[in-house]
């Protein structure tokens, strides 16, 4: 690899990582974010009064069947939220454990570059 092109990557790189890490981390936080609202709608349907009337009731009132569709359907809403709050948590942190080694790596490069 030309000496110039080596050089040039090595500066790139010193330069991205802070931005790069900022970004990472406000994924992260949103991920956090995005769990702890799933995992919140999850138990609060159940709670309201509205959802428990529904399913005291008898199912053959097209309302409350369309009711205890929305009710489920919330949950299952707040499932997903939480897993793509886990799974951006998850892929995150492994970005930012990439990023940090390639950060170091070119400090490396960098310290022998100038000796």
């Amino acid at each position: 690899m030309p000496r110039r092109s080596l050089e040039a990557i090595v500066k790139k790189r010193l330069k991205q990582y802070k931005t790069e890490k900022i970004v990472l981390l406000f994924l992260i936080a949103l991920g956090a974010v995005l769990t702890l609202a799933g995992i919140g709608v999850y138990f609060y349907v159940g709670k309201l009064t509205l959802v428990q009337q529904a399913y005291a009731a008898p199912p053959k009132n097209f309302m409350m069947s369309q009711l205890r569709l929305l009710c489920d359907f919330a949950r299952v809403l707040g499932v997903v939220f939480s897993l793509i709050g886990v799974v951006s948590i998850i892929l995150a942190l492994d970005r930012l454990t990439f990023s940090r080694e390639s950060y170091r790596m070119a400090l490396f490069i960098n310290g022998l570059k100038e000796k």
